[in-house]
């Protein structure tokens, strides 16, 4: 199995369904009773699905969404079925309500789990009320600002996960454009992709600088969801009977959420990037490779696009 993984992960079949099905992915029978978990972007696609997945585990659950009326229908939903679940409103391309969602947080049940799911893919430049080009907020910079509030009061070995993408394989960080203001015209996919290179060079700076936690980003292969049908309905079309199910493209979210703290699988490396249960190399070619001293200055870059968001 491990040649044909490798196979399989050298090329884009390894992101298919079929990718899916080669690889072992035995029942998760953590039980995760008592362990608090935070999913970003939860009332569709990938986060609805491993907010279920979690939530069969025994996890109590908080949801965080825009929409008040679509994340109500899950917390009934999963309620249903024996589910503790409650829901956070949140507009992440907002600096001001992240900063303001990672008060609550904090003043909540301390988080064993932190996922960063949401995001968006725009085929249109938009900018927030806060001047920020309106995916990077989404994207990038919320899962920074909530991250950096609590990284103070997480417990011990708390959990952080990124859900990034494959497409980040084709970008190399720009920290000196982090809005993609050179986009002309603009390519949303492209953006979408930059964003989630930073998050996986993010994830890797945090794991350097924060041992006492874990943290982790990971991409789920080619999903279909309703993301994907709306930004990308040409690749869709092209791919639609080849796409994993959301629950598949999950599956690696909800294996990493289930590492529990002490009992971590040996091969959950903090920093480490994950696709179907195991650990990814970061890079396909040395194009995409950061420019000397260009990664250092991430987090600061970030620290200062979310002062001025806050300051308008």
């Amino acid at each position: 199995m491990g040649l044909l993984d490798r196979a399989l992960d050298s090329s884009l079949l390894g992101y298919t369904k079929l990718g899916n099905k080669l690889r072992p992915h035995p029942p998760i029978k953590t039980d995760l009773s008592g362990q608090h978990i935070v999913v970003t972007g939860a009332t569709s696609g990938l986060g609805l699905a491993t907010a279920r997945g979690l939530s069969a585990l025994g996890a109590t659950l908080t949801l965080v969404a825009r929409n008040e009326t679509k994340v109500a229908r899950v917390v009934r939903e999963l309620e249903a079925n024996g589910g503790q679940v409650a829901a956070a409103i949140c507009d992440l391309s907002s600096v001001a309500q992240s900063v303001a969602l990672a008060a609550q947080l904090k003043r909540g049940p301390a988080i064993d789990v932190l996922i960063h799911n949401a995001g968006v893919l725009l085929n249109a430049r938009t900018h927030t009320s806060e001047g920020l080009e309106t995916s990077f907020a989404t994207n990038l910079l919320a899962g920074f600002s909530i991250t950096s509030r609590l990284m103070d009061s997480l417990s011990d070995g708390a959990h952080v996960i990124s859900v990034s993408s494959g497409g980040m394989y084709t970008q190399r960080l720009r920290v000196s454009d982090l809005q993609c203001k050179g986009l002309s015209p603009w390519d949303g996919a492209r953006a979408y992709a930059q964003h989630k290179r930073a998050q996986v060079v993010l994830t890797e700076l945090w794991a350097a600088r924060h041992p006492r936690l874990l943290f982790t980003s990971m991409h789920p292969g080619w999903a279909d969801t309703a993301g994907v049908r709306t930004s990308l309905p040409t690749f869709h079309k092209l791919t639609k009977s080849v796409l994993r199910t959301p629950a598949e493209g999950a599956d690696t979210i909800v294996w990493l959420a289930a590492q529990r703290r002490g009992e971590r699988d040996p091969g959950i490396a903090s920093g480490g990037f994950y696709h179907d249960r195991r650990q990814r190399p970061t890079h396909r070619s040395a194009k995409t490779h950061e420019r000397d001293g260009e990664r250092d200055l991430l987090i600061d870059t970030l620290a200062a696009l979310e002062r001025s968001a806050l300051e308008r």
